[in-house]
């Protein structure tokens, strides 16, 4: 029985630190010291308005700060599932509709395909990590296995990761923490 996927958050001081991290995994799991089934990263940003727009009821104004928090999914697998469901409903459409039937029934199938199937991370784990951000800090949020937990730390320590949560043990999560902080 193959081993489940485990959810880590992490956040790093710097807003580009978690690309940097998440580029450093991806060659991991080319190695195959680990398989990712989902990543998302978070980039919290203070950009100073240059008084080039004008006030905004409830928002930053001329010559303030506005804060920018950016979310990029990396590594779903969304797209695949509706590739996939837009071609079956291709098909299917052909069959009842026509060409123009074909496209409007593939592509409504292959959207509730994608939206059926993504078993990544939720938006709610997303919306608390979010959260938890200051200006100038990011976060990975990734869901996966690791094969070589060793060569895992070693490859995050030199980033200074928190680890906010995860969907590891109590024990499991601890000695990680006490791992990435020697």
């Amino acid at each position: 029985m193959a081993e489940s996927n485990n959810l880590l958050a992490l956040t790093f001081e710097g807003k580009e630190t978690a690309a940097a991290v998440y580029e450093k995994i991806e060659d991991m799991e080319k190695e195959k010291q680990l398989t990712i089934a989902d990543a998302i990263i978070i980039e919290y940003d203070d950009v100073v308005l240059g008084g080039l727009m004008p006030p905004v009821a409830g928002g930053a104004t001329q010559g303030g700060t506005d804060r920018q928090v950016r979310v990029i999914q990396t590594h779903g697998k969304k797209g695949k599932y509706a590739a996939g469901g837009a071609g079956i409903g291709f098909l299917a459409g052909m069959l009842l509709g026509g060409p123009i039937g074909g496209l409007i029934i593939g592509a409504g199938i292959g959207a509730i395909t994608a939206a059926m199937r993504d078993l990544g991370i939720s938006d709610k784990n997303i919306s608390v990590i979010k959260s938890q951000l200051h200006p100038d800090s990011s976060a990975l949020l990734i869901l996966g296995q690791v094969e070589d937990r060793d060569a895992f730390v070693a490859a995050l320590r030199s980033y200074d990761p928190k680890v906010v949560s995860s969907s590891l043990s109590p024990e499991v999560e601890k000695q990680l923490r006490e791992r990435l902080a020697e």
